[in-house]
């Protein structure tokens, strides 16, 4: 048993060039990020660490896109849902039991796969381990990318592929590179931008014969949209031309939302060690590939948050853009210590960095927790309970009598119950926020739907969670109440 477990352990180092205590880590990494995911996959135990269990809105929606993509494949091609990243992520929904928390899982799996890639791109560049240990290190405890690590987000999956195509780039592999970035902008739309960098380096290694393989998936996602679900070609890149305006919002947040915040940006080693090593490194030729996607990926981040900031005064949103660029800002880190020759400055550096880097993440969390944005959301044992019945009915009602179509009010879109049944709902039921039922849109395509709701095809519940407040939402329907749990009503649409 002993030597079948070395002969897989220097199976697995010679195959992926990593030393095994690396290997080791990683797994023990993953181990503890998939127990993490799992705690927080029921609500009163996540209370404990996130008061609002650690799911932002963004995050409900793309599991409700993977949900809704098993059942409907057009979600596939909702820009989004984001294409690539949505046809993966609902493989795990699909196969893995554990509703929303499938997808922070995948993840999780993102970000020691990045981790591994990263090691081989430092070793690619002529690094050293100590190098790399510093580079992985900066990585995993930096505060965006380690929220993005337990969350369900399309930057990591974003990350991981960017940096596959630069090994290849490195490794000489020049369609391998061409076809990842080809890839990119199905999973987020500034993917575009690697275009004209790989288009460069193509060139300049004389295999311009591989550019064709640039804009084809994404000619075809547009040609899709357009035939498909009739949307302009411009719809992929610019949502807002054709959908509507958005549903009024709480300001409540999560702490899975803190990755949006700028101050996440600077706390951290991270942020002061990358712009010496780019400095000193900028000018040469082994780190050109690097040097150049964090240049013109910075500055498509400071036009995106400067046109932000003049349409609607605020660029919080986008300081998550600069996540898939924090392994290369990590190896720009750890150049700073190429001269560094004793192993004993090595390892007290390495313990130094950890320390540091790890205590100013834990601090930063914690100090966010107690932001007045974070606003108390969870529910008790008894509430979460009475949720969870309500959901087990709801389900096999509208299983038992073919229904789909689930109405609630509009301004209550990031309520927290509104979103507890959003996740713990099951495949083929689609929730749709209106104000009243003059106007209603599909929230997988944005097509406005049929006005006429004594249509059978519209016939599903409603759901209200104050019938003296939202009675407008059901008064001149044909509507009967089917059941009444603690915190919510259901009633029937005919």
């Amino acid at each position: 048993m002993i030597d079948k477990i070395r002969l897989l352990a220097k199976s697995i180092t010679r195959r992926t060039g990593m030393p095994l205590y690396l290997i080791i880590i990683f797994s023990l990494l993953l181990a503890i990020l998939l127990i993490f995911d799992w705690f927080v996959s029921d609500p009163t135990r996540a209370a404990k660490i996130d008061r609002y269990i650690l799911f932002s809105m963004a995050e409900t929606s793309r599991f409700n896109y993977a949900k809704a993509a098993i059942c409907n494949p057009l979600v596939f091609l909702n820009p989004n849902a984001k294409p690539l990243y949505m046809i993966i992520a609902s493989m795990f929904v699909f196969i893995l039991p554990f509703g929303l928390i499938s997808i922070k899982m995948l993840n999780s799996l993102l970000a020691i796969g990045i981790l591994g890639v990263t090691y081989k791109l430092v070793r690619k560049t002529g690094l050293d381990d100590f190098h790399a240990s510093i580079a992985l290190i900066l990585t995993l405890t930096s505060p965006m990318f380690f929220l993005l690590s337990i969350a369900a987000s399309t930057e990591l999956l974003f990350c991981f592929f960017l940096l596959l195509a630069i090994c290849s780039f490195y490794e000489k592999k020049y369609f391998n590179s061409a076809l990842l970035i080809s890839l990119l902008p199905l999973i987020r739309q500034e993917g575009v931008i690697y275009f004209a960098i790989c288009s460069y380096f193509l060139i300049k290694a004389k295999n311009a014969k591989y550019l064709f393989v640039l804009p084809i998936p994404l000619a075809i996602w547009i040609l899709l949209n357009r035939v498909l679900l009739s949307h302009s070609f411009v719809y992929p890149f610019f949502v807002f031309v054709d959908m509507p305006g958005p549903t009024p919002a709480s300001s409540v947040m999560s702490l899975a939302e803190l990755k949006s915040f700028l101050p996440l940006i600077f706390c951290h080693p991270l942020f002061f060690l990358f712009p010496i090593g780019l400095m000193f490194k900028v000018a040469d030729k082994n780190y050109r590939p690097i040097v150049v996607s964090l240049i013109l990926h910075s500055i498509f981040f400071i036009v995106a948050a400067i046109i932000q900031y003049l349409t609607i005064k605020h660029t919080s949103y986008y300081f998550r853009y600069i996540v898939p660029l924090v392994p290369l800002m990590a190896i720009m880190a750890a150049t700073l210590f190429r001269k560094v020759k004793d192993n004993g400055l090595k390892i007290s550096l390495i313990v130094l960095i950890f320390i540091i880097s790890l205590g100013m993440l834990v601090a930063k969390i914690n100090a966010f927790q107690q932001h007045p944005r974070i606003v108390s959301e969870s529910l008790d044992e008894q509430e979460e309970k009475s949720i969870k019945e309500a959901t087990v009915w709801l389900n096999d009602y509208m299983q038992k009598n073919g229904l789909r179509h689930i109405f609630y009010p509009g301004n209550l879109v990031t309520h927290k119950i509104i979103r507890r049944l959003s996740v713990y709902l099951s495949f083929g039921a689609t929730m749709y926020p209106v104000k009243d039922f003059k106007e209603i849109y599909d929230p997988i395509t944005f097509n406005a739907l049929d006005k006429d709701f004594g249509d059978p095809a519209y016939r599903g519940v409603v759901l209200v969670l104050d019938p003296e407040k939202e009675a407008g939402l059901i008064s001149g329907q044909r509507t009967s109440l089917l059941k009444k749990f603690p915190l919510v009503s259901i009633y029937l649409l005919e």
